[in-house]
């Protein structure tokens, strides 16, 4: 009698169980749909939610998304994870309810349009090359025959790249470790020089924190911490980053710019350093940057940069899209260059390496994506323009067309 006492009781708080996943999500449900059909309302969501994202935001995206897939039709999945169908194409989204049933959690992983073949997907990126903005592409594949060119465009112009030189950084460390002058455990500690802005956590930490190498590269690409990346460049040298990458026929960004120069460069204080930077020899250039080591940090608000307008777009990182994907064949097999997938819907990739950059007027993406089938691809994005802001999404949903093309 106690057993089946004990079974009704187990049933029962089952069922119950049972019950509550199905409430929530049917919570979760009807949330998305109102968000994704501008009847959500501000008291819809926390507060903690609301501080992060301004309400007025949420409407911005949500437009933006129906401008690119057209109207909204149905939600699919559970357990938080849902694909939002529309007319042409689906946003795969994470939703987190509280015991409120208001939004705490609401993430946008991927916009993914209905193309029918590549020609077709690739014409997206081309209607975004438009005006005073400069953009490149390339695909390649890779198999075991060889690597043949799938799409090309405008690959024989170095563009802005943001946090996407970070891979050359990487990839000259992996060079120093095959070489057997480091190890991924080498301990390193974190200096006043190395202290950045963000993106990043490193630049809060406290001076001669230790951190080992393949710590501080996995907070590099992964976070895109700009810290983490200035301690590495010290560690390695910036004469040996650009040694690495005069090897690869590389021969632009010399002097190679730390994170924290390009800040100073774009920053009110300096300026006058800034104009002598971009009409000076390299080698007067160099000496300009070790100059700005001595000079008072700038204030977060005093830095252009992160604006939404481009700012001296000449202090940057140059790259074309060969080098960048030559690059990234050397870090490809790195686990931590699969921390962080991009927007890129990983199901149906056996593997994904990526790594971005932006700031305002430059946007670039960098994907290495292996297949089942054994092939694996090269695709390197990159759009500029000197005039206006970019909008990450046109890029992004243009690219998920691209490379759900390319899965099949």
């Amino acid at each position: 009698m106690k057993n089946i006492v004990s079974f009704v009781l187990i049933l029962i708080l089952t069922l119950w169980t049972v019950s509550l996943s199905q409430e929530l999500q049917t919570q979760e449900l009807k949330r998305l749909e109102a968000v994704f059909t501008d009847k959500i309302r501000e008291q819809d969501f926390t507060d903690s939610f609301l501080a992060q994202v301004p309400f007025s935001q949420i409407g911005e995206i949500t437009a933006q998304v129906v401008e690119q897939i057209g109207d909204f039709k149905n939600v699919k999945g559970k357990d938080g994870e849902y694909r939002v169908n529309f007319t042409n194409g689906y946003a795969l989204t994470k939703i987190n309810l509280d015991a409120a049933g208001k939004i705490q959690g609401l993430l946008l992983t991927d916009i993914i349009p209905s193309v029918e073949n590549l020609d077709e997907a690739v014409t997206a990126f081309d209607a975004l090359v438009t005006g005073s903005r400069q953009g490149s592409l390339l695909i390649q594949k890779f198999n075991a025959i060889g690597s043949e060119t799938i799409i090309e465009r405008n690959i024989d112009t170095a563009l802005a790249v943001g946090s996407g030189f970070k891979i050359a950084v990487l990839a000259t460390l992996v060079e120093e470790v095959k070489a057997k002058k480091r190890n991924w455990t080498d301990v390193v500690n974190l200096q006043e020089q190395d202290l950045s802005f963000p993106s990043g956590i490193l630049q809060n930490w406290y001076v001669g924190a230790p951190l080992t190498l393949e710590s501080a590269a996995a907070l590099m690409i992964s976070r895109s911490d700009n810290t983490a990346t200035d301690l590495l460049i010290r560690v390695l040298g910036r004469e040996t980053i650009e040694n690495y990458l005069s090897k690869q026929g590389i021969l632009l960004n010399q002097p190679l710019l730390t994170t924290r120069e390009l800040f100073y460069l774009k920053s009110r204080p300096y300026k006058l350093q800034a104009e002598a930077y971009l009409s000076a020899s390299p080698e007067e250039q160099l000496q300009i940057l070790i100059g700005l080591a001595n000079l008072p940090r700038p204030k977060l608000s005093e830095i252009l940069v992160g604006g939404n307008e481009p700012y001296l777009l000449e202090a940057e990182w140059y790259f074309k899209p060969q080098e960048l994907c030559t690059v990234m064949e050397q870090v490809k097999n790195l686990e931590l260059m699969s921390i962080e997938p991009g927007f890129g819907n990983p199901v149906g990739w056996e593997k994904i390496a990526y790594k971005g950059g932006s700031e305002p007027g430059v946007l670039n993406f960098n994907y290495w994506l292996e297949h089942k089938s054994g092939a694996s691809y090269c695709v390197i994005a990159t759009l500029n323009d000197a005039e206006k802001s970019i909008n990450d999404l046109d890029l992004q949903t243009a690219l998920s067309g691209i490379t759900e093309i390319l899965k099949k």
